[in-house]
Parts: C-alpha cells; sequence; structure tokens
C-alpha cells in the first residue's frame, strides 16, 4: 500500500490528524514570532538607551570637565541644563568623599550635599 491509497481509504482519520496539525501548529508559530519580535525590540531599545546615555556623559563630561572642582560653576551650568531640558528628571554631579560620593552640584537642591 503506498501513500496515496492509504491517503484515500483513511480520508477522514488523515483530515482530523491535518486539523489538529494545524491547530497547533499556528498558535505555536504565533507565539515564536512574537516572542521573537519582542526580544529583537528590547535588546534594540537597550542599546538604543545605552549609546544615548553615553553621547549624553561625554557631552557633559566635555562640557564642565574642566570645571569639576567649582561647585558653584557647575551648579549654574546644570541650572542652565535643566532649565534647557524640560524632559531632564534628574541630574546630580558626585564626588568621592571617603568610601562613598556626596552630590556637589544637583537639579534638586535639597539633594546638595547628601552622600
Amino acid at each position: 500500500m503506498n501513500f496515496r491509497e492509504f491517503i484515500t481509504k483513511n480520508k477522514e482519520t488523515v483530515q482530523v490528524i491535518y486539523g489538529v496539525f494545524l491547530i497547533i501548529l499556528i498558535p505555536a508559530l504565533i507565539y515564536y514570532n512574537t516572542s521573537t519580535n519582542v526580544k529583537n525590540f528590547d535588546t534594540d531599545l537597550n542599546k538604543s538607551l545605552q549609546d544615548g546615555a553615553v553621547t549624553a556623559g561625554v557631552m557633559f563630561r566635555s562640557m564642565i570637565g574642566h570645571d569639576i572642582m567649582n561647585t558653584e560653576l557647575l551648579q549654574e551650568k546644570i541650572d542652565r541644563i535643566s532649565a534647557d531640558n524640560i524632559d531632564l528628571i534628574d541630574i546630580s554631579i558626585l564626588a568621592p568623599e571617603g568610601d562613598g560620593f556626596k552630590i556637589i552640584a544637583s537639579s534638586k537642591k535639597d539633594d546638595i550635599e547628601k552622600k
């Protein structure tokens, strides 16, 4: 008995098996496709955010790097940056002190001198 004869004799059984196969296969493929796309999007988004943060850090360092010991000038620059960028939530500059760090300039005035 060859394959065609088997399918012809067991037509209903083959149709049921094919239906069950599709019922399982289609949702599995949709799940796989969705999870793969979400993982790729998440990876791309994280990389993009990281690149933006590094770029901002490099720009900030080049802008205030030579004034790091002048806390008044640093505070003035942070105030200007905060006023110009409404999307900026918080920006602080920390300096090493003992085993930790203390905030020497911040967009939140109450946080200055905190450890």
